[in-house]
Order: C-alpha cells, then sequence, then structure tokens
C-alpha cells in the first residue's frame, strides 16, 4: 500500500572529524496515548544504506528545507511517499515487510529501502498502523491488466484448441516438477554420501532393483562431494591470506613453497580428469568423460605390478561383485591374499576419504571374509517409480513390433 512517512535524519561527526548521517524512518501507531504522544511508542526502523551528508544536502536542498540542516540535530523530513510492502524472500519461503521511500520526485525519484526485523515485526502486532503493509501490487496489475485484455478473445478459442493446450502444459508442468524433485533428491543423496556412510559400502538386492543405479548415484555424489570440500578449501585459504594474489601464486607456484597446499588442491581439480574408477563405465558429467576401468589384478596384493592407480583415485565403483570376485579370489592363483586382504587393509593403503562403493545380489553369495569388511550395508528390496501421471505414460515402454 502506498502512503506517507516521516523520516529522520541525524547527523553527527566521527572520530575523524567528518560529518555522518543516520537515518531511521517512523512508523506512526495510531492508537492515543500519552507514550505515543510523547513518540516513544512509534517504531523507528533504520534504513538500510545510509546517506551521504552530501547527498542529504542535495535532498534538502531539493525540498527547499536547506536551512533546517545543522549538525547537532539533523533534519525531519515529514509526509514523504512511501509504499509499504510485503514480500517473500527469494530462497526461502520467509516473508518479511520493507518500506520504500522515495526522497527525491516523481520524475527523479531517489528510493530507499528500510526493512524491519524480527524485533520490528513484534512490535507491530500492538500497532494500529495508518498504512498497513500489503503485497507489492505492482505485479498484481498487471496480472490483472492481461487478463483484462485477453479473456474477451480466450472466448473465442475452440475447445479442441483448449484440450491439447493444457495436456501440453501439465506436461511441461509435470518434468519442471520431476527435475525439482531430482535436483532436491541429488542434493539429500550427497547428504547422505558424505555425512552417513563411511569408507566402504556393500549393496545388495534381488535382480532389477537399482543396486547399480544406486551404486552410480552415489559414486557420482561422492565424487562432487570431495570436488566441493577441495574447492572450500581453496577459498579458506584465499580468504585466510586475503591480501595476497592467488594468481600469481597459480602462475608461479615454485615461487611460494609456503603455499604448497593450495598449489596441490589446485592442480588436482584443474590438471586431470575424473575421480571415478569402476569395472563399467560411469560417465561424469563434471569432467565430461567415463570413469577409469578396473582391473581386478588391483586387488591381488601380493602380485608384483608396475602400477597401482587406486590411490589416485577417489571413488571406487564395483559391480555386480558376486559374478566376479572369483576371478580375483582363487587361492591357487593369488594364495590367501585376495580381495579378502584387499578389502581388510584398504583403509590404511587409501586415504579415508575415498569412498568404495560395491554391489551384488544375494548377501551370501560374496565370502564373509570379503563382505565382513564392509562398513556399511545397503539392502534393496523393490524398486518403485514414482512418475508424475503424465511422465509415466509417456515412459512407458512400447512394443516396436
Amino acid at each position: 500500500m502506498t502512503g506517507k512517512i516521516d523520516v529522520n535524519c541525524v547527523i553527527s561527526k566521527d572520530f575523524s572529524g567528518d560529518l555522518v548521517v543516520k537515518t531511521k524512518a517512523i512508523v506512526k501507531n495510531m492508537k492515543q496515548s500519552n507514550v505515543f504522544e510523547k513518540g516513544y511508542g512509534n517504531l523507528q526502523v533504520k534504513i538500510k544504506h545510509e546517506f551521504s551528508f552530501d547527498t542529504l544536502q542535495s535532498i534538502a536542498a531539493n525540498r527547499g528545507m536547506l536551512d533546517h540542516l545543522d549538525d547537532k540535530g539533523g533534519i525531519m523530513f515529514y509526509g514523504l511517499d512511501a509504499e509499504f510492502v510485503q514480500a517473500k524472500a527469494k530462497n526461502s519461503d520467509r516473508e518479511y515487510k520493507v518500506i520504500l521511500v522515495n526522497f527525491g520526485t516523481k520524475e527523479k525519484p531517489l528510493i530507499r529501502c528500510f526493512y524491519l526485523n524480527d524485533k520490528h515485526e513484534n512490535t507491530l502486532k500492538a500497532f494500529q498502523l495508518e498504512y498497513p503493509f500489503t503485497r507489492n501490487q505492482l505485479v498484481f496489475e498487471i496480472i490483472q491488466s492481461i487478463f483484462t485484455f485477453i479473456y474477451p478473445k480466450l472466448k473465442y478459442v475452440p475447445l479442441w484448441i483448449w484440450i491439447p493446450a493444457l495436456v501440453l502444459a501439465l506436461f511441461f508442468k509435470a518434468i519442471s516438477r520431476a527435475e525439482y524433485k531430482l535436483k532436491k533428491h541429488h542434493e539429500r543423496l550427497k547428504e547422505f554420501a558424505n555425512d552417513e556412510l563411511t569408507q566402504t559400502t556393500f549393496i545388495n538386492g534381488p535382480p532389477g532393483t537399482g543396486k547399480t543405479l544406486l551404486n552410480v548415484s552415489l559414486s557420482l555424489a561422492s565424487e562432487e562431494n570431495y570436488i566441493e570440500e577441495s574447492e572450500k578449501a581453496l577459498l579458506d585459504s584465499e580468504m585466510q591470506y586475503k591480501y595476497l594474489n592467488f594468481a600469481t601464486i597459480r602462475q608461479n607456484p615454485k615461487d611460494f613453497p609456503e603455499h604448497k597446499k593450495y598449489i596441490d588442491t589446485y592442480e588436482l581439480l584443474n590438471n586431470r580428469g575424473t575421480f571415478l574408477i569402476s569395472n563399467y563405465s560411469i560417465y561424469s558429467p563434471l569432467f565430461n568423460e567415463y570413469s577409469k576401468i578396473f582391473n581386478f589384478d588391483y586387488m591381488r596384493v601380493n602380485k608384483k605390478t608396475d602400477y597401482y592407480p587406486l590411490d589416485e583415485y577417489i571413488v571406487i565403483s564395483l559391480s555386480e561383485f558376486d559374478k566376479e570376485y572369483n576371478s580375483h579370489d582363487n587361492k591357487k592363483e593369488v594364495g590367501e591374499d585376495g580381495a579378502a586382504t584387499f578389502f581388510s587393509t584398504v583403509s590404511h593403503n587409501l586415504k579415508r576419504h575415498t569412498k568404495i562403493f560395491v554391489d551384488y545380489q544375494l548377501k551370501d553369495q560374496v565370502p564373509l571374509r570379503i563382505r565382513g569388511n564392509s562398513e556399511y550395508f545397503i539392502t534393496i528390496k523393490e524398486r518403485k517409480k514414482k512418475y508424475p501421471l503424465l511422465l509415466f505414460i509417456y515412459y512407458l515402454p512400447r512394443d516396436n513390433k
């Protein structure tokens, strides 16, 4: 709602002797009492961005009030044009109140914001306001004007156009909603992988329940978590040494040995590919490439090898492990030190932030000496698809005959 408001600008001097302006809007309570008549019952709301003294002089001059300025009491503007708005925050459902005050003219407006905090809003409950806070009327008026303009023409649109248009609109709404849910589920999955899961996780369940799909999702989420943690470490270093030029450090790393940790993290993120290694292909959208293929010889810890890349990777993903373990757990070939030794020593051989995900069908198909080293088990009993109705119909399998 639009209305009028009084604004008080108090002028003082700082330690250097410069003039400083402190501005407050006066929200009046219309109830009559001695307290309110003296002004103690009115609400004083601070401005978000203070004026400089030069700007205040210009405002006073434009309003013919330059003679009212002094370096003690300041100046009081009466009856300024204002809009009392109640709006919703962009990134949350929280609502807030703001007073938009025009210190200029209609031709050349100078708008300043006065935001009300929680204490202000609590005080307002006891107020009888002259101008209540309402939602921004501009958007509503625009929508109302558009509807008034097109409504007479909509009556002449035939029904055979309305029906497919409505179905198409609902379909795109379903896609938008599905994408939103997918994003939220991915965020929860990242939190689950980071906060709940330890180094080694075994996933088991019947065929077709989505074991490998969950394996892939957890692997990608863990890779993303590691990258975000590394990026945060870079930002923390830059904040800690905020007066250093880190662009120069990145260009000449040898000249700054004291920042080796920062340089190593930066090169790790920029001079290599995906952090995934698996016995099947996983596409990493962050690097636009596929995971490195896992060689089961890497598990044969007592078999000589010239190359052991596992310590370079953050996420190890193994699928259908019950069908594969005989190929690397054959005692005749590798003795007692096969997969069991690998899983029992992996926490010592690899860094603790490494994540290992293994999926297979029946829990008992993998020998106890191997699965007993798992720190977390996930058992999937069935898979449910929760598509919106229109998407479910669209994604039904079709017979190509």
